[in-house]
This record gives structure tokens, C-alpha cells and sequence, in this order.
């Protein structure tokens, strides 16, 4: 019984230690290619497309016809990790950049060890026409979260 126990403490231990594959990681994230729009209060759209081999998405809100805010993303592989690039469209030496720590059953966790907020982007790809996009600083506080649709 004690045996058992700990052969099941260990394979979850295992599980847990176990980086994200990249490759695969990017993969599973292509399934976001096209727009897609909140099913929230606020309108958000994000429109996900592939260039070359890399993924990219631009983000941006609209309220009473003006944008509040215009976010671009760029996932990347490098060598061992999946890498996401947040910041202003045109910019990108103003980016910031997020590793891939958790690629666990369609929930996809970057984190930015240097950032303040946010510390955290969470993709969490509920099904094929429904996903849900959150930030949050280091203790998942002041989180911002839409749930969004395909268009």
C-alpha cells in the first residue's frame, strides 16, 4: 500500500516538473487562428493569424466608437520554450517577454519573471469556438479575464 502511494506521489511529481513541449504547445495554439470577439460587457476582439512560423494576434477594444486600448502578441519557439511577445503593434522593441510554464489540458500559462503586471497571461481554450484570455500580477490578483467567441 505504502508502495503504491508513493509511486503515485512520484508520476505526479513527474507530471508537474515536466517543461511544456514548444512545438506541440504552438500547435495546440493555431486552433485560435481568426477572429474572435468577447461575450463580455465590453467588446474585445482578438484576430489570431500565422506568419511564416510563427502565430500573431492583435487585440483591441471599442467603446462608442473609440479604441481603448491596441495589443499585439507574437508566439515564438526558441530553443526549449514557447515564447510570447506582448506589447504595441509596431513596436516591438517595447515588448515584453512571456515563457510558456504550463501547457495543461488547453490551458496555456506564460509568465514574466521581470514584470510587475502582468506577471501572468493565461490562454485557456475551452473548446473550438470558445476560449478565455487572462492577465494577472504574481498572486493571480487584478485579474482581467474576457471569455470570447468565434466570429
Amino acid at each position: 500500500m505504502i508502495k503504491k502511494a508513493l509511486f503515485i506521489i512520484v508520476i505526479i511529481g513527474v507530471a508537474f516538473s515536466c517543461k511544456p513541449d514548444a512545438h506541440k504547445s504552438l500547435q495546440s495554439l493555431r486552433q485560435l487562428t481568426g477572429t474572435w470577439v468577447s461575450a463580455n460587457n465590453t467588446v474585445v476582439y482578438f484576430k489570431f493569424g500565422e506568419v511564416g512560423n510563427e502565430l500573431q494576434c492583435s487585440s483591441f477594444s471599442l467603446q462608442h466608437g473609440d479604441t481603448l486600448w491596441i495589443d499585439c502578441y507574437r508566439f515564438d519557439e526558441d530553443t526549449d520554450t514557447l515564447l510570447l511577445y506582448m506589447g504595441s503593434c509596431g513596436k516591438s522593441s517595447n515588448s515584453k517577454i512571456y515563457h510558456l510554464e504550463k501547457d495543461w489540458f488547453g490551458k496555456f500559462v506564460f509568465e514574466a519573471k521581470d514584470e510587475v503586471y502582468p506577471y501572468r497571461i493565461v490562454f485557456d481554450l475551452v473548446s473550438d469556438s470558445l476560449w478565455q484570455y487572462k492577465q494577472e500580477n504574481i498572486r493571480g490578483n487584478k485579474n482581467i479575464s474576457f471569455n470570447l467567441k468565434r466570429q
